[in-house]
């Protein structure tokens, strides 16, 4: 199922956020991609790393009832 996004501001308004149209199998092409032909990957690890440190961040928070949690970020 896709992620349901939403964006909570700090004035109390929320916002659903769509995600963008990516074709099936997208990453695993560009493994394949990079692999065989040397072909620069779209996303780097660095950026891989970020993503998994907001979800902690996300999992910290929800764990102390939704108080704020910074993620560290590589950037």
């Amino acid at each position: 199922l896709p992620a349901l996004l939403t964006l909570h501001r700090p004035d109390g308004s929320s916002e659903r956020l769509s995600l963008d149209d990516v074709p099936a199998h997208a990453f695993h092409t560009s493994v394949v991609e990079f692999l065989v032909n040397g072909v620069p990957m779209g996303i780097i690890a660095t950026q891989s790393r970020d993503v998994v440190a907001l979800m902690q961040a996300a999992e910290a928070s929800a764990l102390e009832n939704g108080l704020p949690v910074v993620p560290q970020l590589l950037r």
